[in-house]
């Protein structure tokens, strides 16, 4: 016996510390400014802010493909934001989740 037991806190800072700067130019890619204005930064978000992009936008990963379920995140970096349209009109919507989703967070951090 004598193991640490691993929280869900401590499996899900890891996966988010692990795709942080992914998910950062996932965003930048998607159109978001990384600089928000004034002092916030995307690279200044906070975890749940990444958390409810994964649930919100979905994450494509090689081994698993579509997971929209933050448990599910694997603890390497094969993964991506799903925020990348072929369609302009489904483009724009994903942006507009991505705006609704951090402006909370970026205003917060002014």
């Amino acid at each position: 016996l004598g193991k640490s037991v691993v929280g869900i806190d401590e499996i899900l800072n890891g996966a988010i510390k692990l795709h942080r700067e992914t998910f950062v130019e996932d965003i930048v890619d998607a159109g978001i400014a990384r600089d928000w204005g004034g002092s916030s930064k995307l690279d200044d978000l906070p975890i749940f802010a990444f958390l409810q992009l994964v649930e919100k936008v979905g994450v494509w990963c090689d081994n698993l493909g579509f997971v929209n379920v933050h448990i599910l995140l694997p603890l390497h970096c094969c993964c991506h934001l799903d925020v990348l349209r072929d369609d302009e009109n489904n483009q724009a919507a994903v942006l507009s989740v991505l705006y609704k989703t951090l402006d909370p967070w970026m205003n917060s951090a002014m």
